[in-house]
């Protein structure tokens, strides 16, 4: 019988790692709006129609944009939320947005996505970080290993096509502009409401001029919130979205979520 990527989490070869908080991305309007409302709300879906869900990312600020001199509430933002915050409705190692849309390789996209699920897993995130990436930190840095130890320790047949597809996606192999890091992010799913006085959101990244609106900031606080913000230059939306990296990996580099 076709393995699929559950049997191999499963699988006694299946390693497991530390794992990162989750991630939540959006534009700095709406981050605004979710502060001001107290809570990230499941939003209509246009993937999975019918329903509403909230994204999440393990570890990354997984986000793009385009285009030069944004505005600054058009900039790249971030919530980082305690990973046991939600009970994930679906788990995938990649964005499934960018699967179902045809953003991915045809060799990744004629696999039927349910072979990629995870939520069946118990501590998929764990088990998928270990078995692919080796640490948390690799994981992270984009870094997984390498085609040939993943085949070979796994024994992957030639008939496993969607576990060579994976392993390829992850490795970058023909990938275009459209699809960056979230081709290897691990993605949650979410029916559920998370209230930011709860205390699951532990920051907020944000660009530096909402430093101004002083009643907006200690909004935030009270709540038990870190906000970190990033300067604003008139220059390519990647700087930017590079600054929520470096934010996100000195936030669990100080908390001592991640061995560097």
């Amino acid at each position: 019988m076709e393995r699929i990527l559950k049997d191999i989490l499963l699988g006694n070869r299946a390693r497991k790692s530390d794992t990162l908080p989750l991630v939540h991305t959006a534009p700095a309007h709406f981050m605004q709006k979710i502060i001001q409302s107290g809570a990230i709300h499941p939003k209509p879906c246009d993937v999975y129609l019918g329903e509403s869900l909230s994204y999440f990312f393990v570890g990354r600020p997984a986000y793009k944009s385009v285009g030069r001199d944004l505005m600054h509430w058009e900039l790249p933002s971030c919530m980082i939320v305690d990973f046991e915050a939600i009970n994930p409705k679906r788990i995938f190692p990649f964005d499934s947005g960018a699967f179902k849309k045809g953003f991915v390789p045809k060799y990744a996209s004629m696999m039927d996505i349910d072979n990629f699920s995870m939520e069946e897993v118990p501590e998929a995130a764990s088990r998928y970080i270990g078995t692919f990436f080796g640490s948390s930190y690799n994981y992270f840095m984009q870094t997984p290993n390498s085609k040939e130890f993943l085949l070979q320790r796994h024994g992957i047949l030639p008939t496993e096509g969607s576990l060579h597809a994976l392993i390829s996606l992850i490795s970058g192999e023909r990938i275009k502009n459209e699809l960056d890091e979230r081709r290897s992010a691990i993605e949650y799913q979410s029916d559920q409401s998370i209230h930011l006085n709860e205390g699951s959101i532990k920051a907020v990244i944000l660009p530096m001029e909402y430093l101004k609106d002083k009643k907006f900031i200690k909004n935030i606080e009270k709540q038990s919130i870190q906000v970190i913000t990033y300067r604003h230059f008139p220059i390519n939306s990647d700087f930017f979205y590079n600054a929520l990296y470096d934010k996100c990996l000195s936030f669990y580099e100080l908390e001592g979520l991640i061995n560097v």
